[in-house]
């Protein structure tokens, strides 16, 4: 099991006025407002875009747990009896919240409160486009109710979709494997909407990447992506590799999916590992002498991607 850790953001109350009486508040009118945020994973800095930072102090175990630091900044999303949504930018360790901060919203009832970490990632209209983020692993605090005097538990959570593509086989080597270029669909959207009631996101297919698909060099590569269903434009992952460029479809149907969802859906919160094995039955001698610097030939065989393996777990 993962190792939760949780930061305490303290928000002291002044102590409020005496009541006409002159007997002071109760317990639940003085207490502290403390939010308590927890993450369960580390934004991957490996699969960052060239270019852009993590934009974060966060620090994280081996097993990807970890805890925000003073410093970083989230953005609450608060809502009191009057339907409107109050934004607050949230900075560890610096930041000062009362429950009079949220009058104007309504606070004599509960309080709802909902997080969302970059601070600026999500717009007012609820929607994360990806190219867009200093860093595509949005992390969203489901809804939560809140009485006067109770503590803010903030569960933070991965809503993009993680695809992990591991290559093998028996066609080319080591040196060439770490070389290969896997490439996803242009016609890939990159655009989501929020749920922030059940911190879950998926592509609102108003925006693809276009000219800048998603590339990655390496044996193994990670993609962070807005969650969307595969369709037949988007189905193909072109790998470069040995001289030869290869394809690989998804399939019809993916692990993982319900009754209710759609069969190749590349789900919130969730990672679609994918095992690909590029194996050739028939290499000639002098095909595979220099396979470092081998052109293609037709002494090649034709290199095809297997799928030998294909899982979704929780992320």
């Amino acid at each position: 099991m993962k190792t939760i850790q949780l930061i305490t953001l303290t928000a002291t109350l002044a102590l409020a006025a005496c009541s006409k009486d002159n007997i002071p508040d109760t317990p639940a009118d003085n207490s502290e407002l403390k939010i308590v945020a927890t993450i369960d994973a580390s934004p991957d800095a490996d699969v960052l875009p060239a270019g852009r930072s993590a934009d974060t102090r966060a620090t994280f175990n081996p097993d990807g747990s970890g805890a925000f630091a003073t410093g970083d900044v989230l953005r609450l999303r608060v809502r009191g009896s009057v339907p409107v949504t109050y934004h607050v930018e949230y900075t560890i360790g610096t930041t000062v919240l009362r429950w009079d901060d949220f009058k104007d919203i309504g606070n004599k009832g509960p309080l709802t409160f909902a997080g969302a970490y970059p601070k600026n990632a999500v717009d007012n209209d609820n929607c994360f486009y990806i190219l867009r983020a200093a860093n595509p692993d949005l992390l969203i605090a489901p809804t939560v109710t809140v009485a006067k005097g109770e503590p803010v538990r903030l569960a933070f959570r991965h809503v993009m979709h993680r695809l992990v593509v591991n290559l093998s086989g028996n066609a080319l080597t080591a040196d060439e494997l770490s070389q290969a270029s896997v490439r996803l669909s242009e016609s890939l959207y990159c655009c989501a909407v929020v749920d922030f009631t059940n911190a879950t996101a998926l592509a609102d297919n108003s925006a693809i990447y276009g000219d800048n698909p998603p590339t990655r060099t390496g044996a193994t590569t990670t993609f962070i992506l807005v969650p969307q269903d595969i369709h037949s434009l988007s189905e193909k992952i072109t790998i470069t590799a040995g001289g030869q460029e290869l394809t690989y479809t998804f399939p019809a149907q993916l692990p993982g999916a319900t009754a209710y969802d759609p069969p190749r859906r590349l789900q919130s919160g969730r990672t679609l590992t994918l095992n690909l094995a590029i194996n050739t039955a028939n290499r000639s001698a002098a095909a595979s002498a220099k396979p470092s610097t081998r052109a293609t030939t037709t002494d090649d065989a034709a290199l095809t991607p297997e799928c030998t393996g294909i899982t979704v777990s929780a992320w």
